[in-house]
């Protein structure tokens, strides 16, 4: 991936707005399946191997939704990592927490400003390689990839930054 991956309803977003865009709309097909998503959104419990500078951690998450960004934004213009940059060599994992389905849609809208990081049930890390497996497999049908904003499957997943692997042109 080149922007962000995430684990989680974004993958179940993904899917749903697959299903409803074409007959809803652009950003409404994406509010509906936002709402749908958030509704049959379960908490996974994740055991995740964290790597950063030749140093190993492994520790149990338990989330909603996790993004693991080399750029900022996602969605329709949601501020998930305002501290990434695509060229650091770093992922900054963002972690959306184990709230409740109503707290969880009442502080949504933060992530637009990219003051979700304030919330307490909010988590940010960084590393430059992730390995997440799901140990819940009750929530395996809705705990979906989102790969750049296409749904790409599930859990488990290894993601590492390769630093310069990608070329881009710019204008002088």
């Amino acid at each position: 991936f080149v922007n962000i991956l995430s684990a989680g309803m974004g993958g179940l977003v993904d899917t749903y707005v697959h299903e409803t865009a074409s007959w809803a709309g652009g950003k409404a097909g994406y509010y509906l399946a936002s709402v749908r998503a958030l509704l049959h959104s379960q908490v996974a419990v994740l055991r995740a191997r964290i790597e950063l500078d030749g140093e190993v951690r492994e520790e149990e998450i338990r989330t909603r939704q996790i993004a693991i960004c080399n750029g900022r934004y996602f969605g329709s213009g949601m501020h998930v990592a305002p501290m990434a940059a695509p060229d650091d060599g770093v992922f900054e994992v963002v972690d959306l927490g184990a709230a409740s389905k109503l707290k969880f849609a009442l502080d949504g809208g933060a992530i637009y400003k990219g003051e979700h990081l304030k919330n307490p049930d909010v988590r940010h890390f960084r590393c430059q390689k992730l390995r997440l497996e799901l140990l819940n497999e009750e929530a395996r049908p809705v705990f979906l990839l989102d790969v750049d904003g296409e749904p790409l499957g599930a859990l488990p997943l290894e993601v590492e930054v390769i630093p310069s692997a990608l070329s881009v042109l710019t204008p002088v």
